[in-house]
């Protein structure tokens, strides 16, 4: 009892103390991080606030650089135009704009114009001369001979903080020199603190730096701000609210005013519950460790000597029983236990382990379906352990200790293995496989066997084992089954990404009904439902006209079949053609949405209706089948529709073409008839006319000027060169009359032109082409020569066109929206020729063709 009682109060003693430590370092630890979390939320939340109010001059200084960039601003400067101020400066723009000051001054500090708007009354009003002062030519704020950056800041006006951007004024190129300053300004009042407050969401309040009737926590902030270079400052308004401060200088570098916000001191009231929460948990886990420390020294120590005690008088009350004593620590008693054990070791180790043994013997006995056996050297003693021995040929036996005896081998082992055991037992390693036919049913074994060895090395006997692999043999079957079968799919999958004719389609699946499904003939029919017959209109193996000679049951002929399966039908050896009986003839109809009945058949000596997994392969097959046929024939359709879609195309460039040349030979020889009848008309008038002489003499000016109007418009239309001459003198027509309009050189060199024609859609192409590249060039190159080179060589003419001038940006999207490039591409395109186009800006153009020479004439 006396050591149990020391025991306790050294416990109790030593928790109290712990718990002691425990609360005075917690306390100081978690004061403090809490402290420093609460601190750091609420510098975050003002780094927040301070972003919310540079925002103000972040909008103040998109507007500033939006107008003192822009050239009518630029303009002002210079010319004082009061029509800018007319049009542009009223008060819909401050309103817009939401300002208070507009003030433009150019470069000698001249105020060209000053605004002052009021948005509460929506009236204007003067600007105040400290504000002119301020903005003398002398401040920082207006000067930008060192930078062009825009300059901000805050300037405290009549007892209000006024938010000021100053921007030079420059071209919409933001080109120096400046023209003047562009000033914007705006209060920072009420509106503007509720729009901070609620973007912020926390309430908010701004009190002036040098305002002396303020709350007693301004008051405390407005002196940590004097002594201390911080623009952040937080202190608790109450136990529940946190008040956070920012300080908000002017431009020059002066305290202009706080800004406060009100937050909730969420982790405060978190650290006051952890706390608890803390002190709680661990006075009850010290208490409960105290217990259990307390419980563990009772039952490791105290409870020791009685323990041994009673297992020394229990084993010397039944000494006949294996039993062992606890050895705790290393003392007298634990070294008598020691000796009781090792006496008792030996013996209990023994019996334990053949115990073990002959368990773990027959649990694998009993636990695999293979069948193991033992064959003696001299042959006679076989031993058989679990499995069905009657599948190697044995009469079952009475068994013995888990296993069957056998005394020699029977006559059907003998004959079958023998080879094997004689091989085994001079030493070699083998394996192999073993069918046997039991009532009915073929089963396959794998047989092992090895030579058994005694402890002096020798070979004693044979060790074997015998395993059942008849499910496994009938998998691999099936896998084969379903490789094949996967394979013909593949194959069929293959044929939709050929992109053959349908025809070639057609036949390749004839071929893969021949070869993956053994048939002796496979084709393909039409069924016409209106006259109940069957075309047929591919095939293999047969020829077309011998499948008229068939003849298939009614259903077949006409065509009164189920779309949705295969159907079988047994034909007689004269309709089949084949040697023998038993031929199955198979007709699987192919059907898809638009498209008329097909028929997928062929000849077969085997029944796929006998066999449902070859009646749903059968099915997949035809699926995909269908699936094949119908997408080559869309396919099909597709590419005629895109053949005669370029043909309408040529043929609608062609009417063009044709319509020009019949409004231009229309303007030159009608026309111009008529014009030129009028003209001697006039001049016979004029003779007999003389009153009128000047009228009439004006009137044939003005017909000679009509006639040559219309003769220019005939050739704009279509020269007539083209057609009668050529290219080679069209385009030196058209160049010399562009060279003549534009005042841009034209270099051309050409090779293989003089004295040759071309087909007409190639002349009317490369004409228009070169055509349409030069007027672009006129309107955008900004360049004072191009250079045009055509070359003709064997079956094809080359076209290079290439300008020095600006270029452009190929990444663009003008380059899709140009008409006439989009033009050049389809004109080129419906001759099956290639057009590319390179340019890069300050690099110039380069427009290459190739037009292939179908024909000359």
């Amino acid at each position: 009892m006396k050591l149990r009682q020391a025991t306790i109060i050294v416990v109790v003693v030593t928790f109290l103390l712990l718990i002691l430590v425990l609360s005075l370092s917690l306390q100081s630890v978690l004061t403090d991080y809490f402290k420093n979390e609460e601190q750091q939320l609420n510098t975050v939340n003002l780094q927040r606030v301070m972003a919310a109010f540079e925002n103000n001059f972040t909008i103040l200084n998109y507007l500033a650089n939006d107008w003192s960039h822009w050239n009518d601003t630029y303009q002002f400067v210079q010319d004082g135009n009061i029509e800018f101020i007319r049009s542009n400066l009223v008060e819909e723009t401050f309103q817009e704009l939401d300002v208070n000051f507009i003030i433009i001054k150019d470069t000698e500090g001249n105020v060209v114009y000053a605004g002052s708007y009021d948005l509460i009354t929506e009236e204007f009003g003067s600007i105040s001369p400290a504000l002119y002062n301020f903005l003398n030519p002398g401040e920082d704020i207006v000067n930008f001979e060192s930078s062009l950056e825009n300059k901000r800041g805050i300037v405290m006006l009549e007892g209000k903080p006024l938010l000021l951007v100053v921007s030079p004024i420059l071209t919409s190129e933001i080109e120096a020199p400046a023209k003047g300053v562009f000033i914007l300004g705006k209060f920072f009042a009420e509106t503007e603190i509720q729009i901070l407050s609620r973007q912020v969401q926390f309430p908010v309040q701004v009190d002036f730096y040098v305002k002396e009737d303020v709350d007693q926590d301004f008051k405390l902030a407005r002196y940590f701000f004097e002594t201390n270079d911080e623009v952040f400052y937080s202190q608790a308004l109450s136990e529940s609210i946190l008040g956070g401060y920012l300080l908000i200088r002017d431009l020059n570098h002066q305290p202009a005013f706080i800004i406060r916000i009100e937050q909730f001191r969420n982790i405060a009231k978190n650290a006051e519950i952890i706390m608890r929460y803390v002190y709680l948990a661990m006075i009850t886990s010290i208490l409960v460790f105290g217990i259990l420390f307390f419980v563990l020294i009772e039952k490791i120590i105290l409870s020791r000597l009685l323990r041994l005690n009673n297992e020394v008088q229990k084993i010397a009350n039944n000494p006949q029983k294996f039993q062992f004593v606890t050895v705790d620590q290393r003392d007298e008693i634990s070294e008598l236990s020691k000796n009781v054990n090792s006496m008792l070791e030996s013996l209990t180790t023994a019996e334990k382990e053949k115990s073990e043994v002959e368990q773990q013997l027959q649990l694998i006995v009993d636990s695999v379906d293979d069948t193991i056996f033992t064959i003696s050297k001299d042959l006679n003693d076989i031993r058989v352990f679990g499995g069905k021995p009657e599948l190697l040929g044995f009469d079952q036996l009475p068994s013995k200790e888990g296993y069957f005896i056998y005394n020699s081998l029977t006559r059907d082992w003998a004959t079958s293995h023998i080879q094997h055991a004689l091989r085994a037992l001079s030493g070699d390693h083998l394996v192999y496989d073993w069918k046997v036919n039991q009532n009915g049913e073929e089963t396959f074994l794998q047989i092992s066997m090895s030579p058994l060895f005694s402890k002096s090395g020798e070979i004693s006997g044979i060790v074997g084992v015998a395993r059942n692999i008849t499910q496994l043999i009938r998998m691999d079957k099936e896998l084969r089954q379903k490789f094949n079968e996967l394979s013909v799919l593949y194959s069929v999958s293959q044929l939709f990404l050929s992109q053959k004719a349908l025809c070639e389609i057609e036949s390749e699946i004839c071929n893969l009904i021949i070869q993956h499904f053994h048939a002796e003939y496979a084709w393909i029919g039409l069924l016409s439902k209106t006259s109940n017959t069957i075309k047929a209109i591919s095939s293999a193996n047969i020829v077309l006209n011998q499948i008229d000679v068939i003849e298939y049951p009614p259903e077949v002929q006409s065509g009164n079949l189920e779309l949705n399966r295969p159907h079988i039908f047994q034909l007689t050896t004269s309709q089949s053609g084949s040697s023998e009986n038993g031929n199955y003839h198979v007709a699987i109809p192919l059907k898809w949405e638009g498209s008329p009945v097909m028929l997928l058949c062929y000849l077969s000596q085997e029944d796929p209706s006998n066999n449902l997994s070859s009646l749903e392969f059968l099915q997949s097959f035809c699926s995909l089948t269908e699936l094949v046929l119908a997408n080559t024939m869309l396919f099909e359709e597709v590419r005629v529709s895109k053949q005669r879609l370029q043909d309408l195309s040529r043929q609608l460039v062609q009417v063009h073409e044709e319509e020009r040349r019949w409004l231009a030979r229309e303007l030159h020889d009608e026309i111009g008839q008529h014009l030129t009848a009028l003209k001697l008309q006039l001049e016979q008038i004029s003779i007999t006319k003389n009153a009128k002489i000047n009228h009439i003499f004006m009137s044939q000016k003005i017909i000679n000027e009509l006639i040559q109007k219309v003769r220019q418009m005939s050739l704009d239309l279509r020269p007539s060169l083209l057609d009668d001459l050529g290219l080679l003198p069209a385009f030196d027509w058209f160049f010399d009359r562009y060279q003549t309009q534009t005042q841009i050189e034209v270099l051309f060199s050409h090779e293989g032109l003089q004295r040759r024609r071309f087909a007409p859609d190639l002349e009317i192409t490369a004409f228009r082409v070169v055509q349409e590249a030069l007027t672009n060039a006129a309107r955008y190159a900004k360049t004072s020569s191009i250079s045009v080179d055509i070359q003709v060589m064997i079956g094809e003419m080359s076209i290079k066109i290439e300008d020095r001038g600006v270029g452009f940006d190929m990444d663009s999207d003008w380059i899709n929206k140009s008409n006439g490039i989009m033009g050049m591409m389809e004109r080129v395109n419906l001759i099956n020729g290639k057009f590319e186009i390179i340019s890069s800006p300050g690099n110039g153009t380069k427009i290459y063709l190739i037009l292939p020479i179908l024909m000359e004439h």
